[in-house]
């Protein structure tokens, strides 16, 4: 196929001659067309590009910060504007879903109450099973956080005052006292002892428990004031 003349232009750059559709457009040339064709066009710009890497991504950078930042203060500015109306649109929607799943709810539970019912009655034993065993074996492992919750609600009920605290709190409180009983300051400690004892108007906090061994606890009992001095030449000297 023959190519008119008229219809070939001379790149600038590589000096090949090439038809008009390998030039991109351009109206500031006579005939419309850009001075080098597309290839050397692309060419110039990918190198260009490479050697001025660092400021065309710094450029990107700041560019898709700006428009970021513009986005997010037109979209703030919407929401401020809109507020009540996308309030009242999401508070109709979410009453809508609400409703659409309930009604669903109710048709699935009338179309499957024997199915569920007779899923339940097979599966009740191994279910309590299961609940009994994950509730024996969390106890087991948090036993110390029991005793002292059932403790801190047991005294709160009787108007004692209660300050509550962790029980890493209360192993730091008898490790201070080196985890031996604070009264005879022998025997590992087995009761956490009130200082002063609740029924003589005693706080269940922190500052008011010591570390103290079973026979020294049951010695004390609820003696106030407690003179440790006389106690020790009494029972531990």
């Amino acid at each position: 196929m023959t190519i008119p003349l008229f219809d070939l232009k001379s790149c600038r750059t590589c000096k090949q001659e090439l038809t008009s559709a390998s030039f991109h457009k351009n109206a500031r040339f006579a005939d419309g067309l850009n001075s080098e064709c597309a290839e050397c066009s692309k060419a110039r710009s990918l190198a260009w590009r490479e050697r001025h890497r660092s400021e065309c991504t710094e450029r990107t950078r700041q560019y898709r910060k700006r428009k970021k930042a513009e986005r997010d203060a037109e979209h703030a500015k919407y929401l401020e504007e809109n507020k009540d109306r996308l309030a009242a649109e999401a508070a109709a929607k979410r009453a809508e879903q609400k409703r659409k799943k309930s009604e669903y709810d109710r048709r699935y539970y009338i179309q499957n109450a024997e199915k569920k019912a007779r899923y339940r009655d097979e599966n009740r034993h191994r279910w309590i099973e299961q609940k009994k065993a994950y509730y024996e074996k969390h106890y087991a492992e948090n036993r110390k956080a029991y005793v002292e919750r059932a403790k801190a609600r047991h005294l709160k009920v009787k108007g004692v005052t209660v300050v509550p605290f962790t029980v890493e709190q209360l192993e730091a409180r008898m490790a201070y006292f080196g985890n031996v009983c604070w009264i005879c300051q022998e025997a590992p400690f087995e009761h956490v002892d009130h200082v002063k004892p609740i029924s003589k108007g005693g706080l269940h906090v922190l500052a008011n428990l010591r570390p103290a061994c079973e026979l020294c606890n049951l010695r004390k009992r609820n003696q106030w004031p407690f003179d440790l001095d006389r106690f020790r030449k009494r029972y531990v000297a």
